[in-house]
């Protein structure tokens, strides 16, 4: 058995999309993030790795993964 055979189908963007409840744009812009693959010019996901995003950002601070809050609260450690 060809172990591609067992492997779900891959999800366009707009179910993506309305898996997360946000614009087939936001995704298009965060499918690196989202485990994405490109498919010619095409956007392909495995659901397993979108699940893996938002188990990733539901324990954790989302905002600890970008530079800007960093520079965020570093300007409320030193105002304070």
């Amino acid at each position: 058995m060809n172990p591609l055979d067992a492997a779900l189908p891959l999800a366009d963007v707009p179910t993506v999309a309305q898996r997360l409840s946000v614009s087939d744009q936001w995704v298009r812009d965060h499918a690196k993030d989202l485990g994405g693959i490109k498919l010619g010019r095409l956007w392909r996901f495995d659901l397993a790795d979108v699940e893996k995003y938002l188990n990733r950002h539901r324990t954790a601070d989302p905002l600890a993964y970008t530079p800007l809050s960093a520079k965020r609260q570093a300007r409320k450690t030193t105002a304070a």
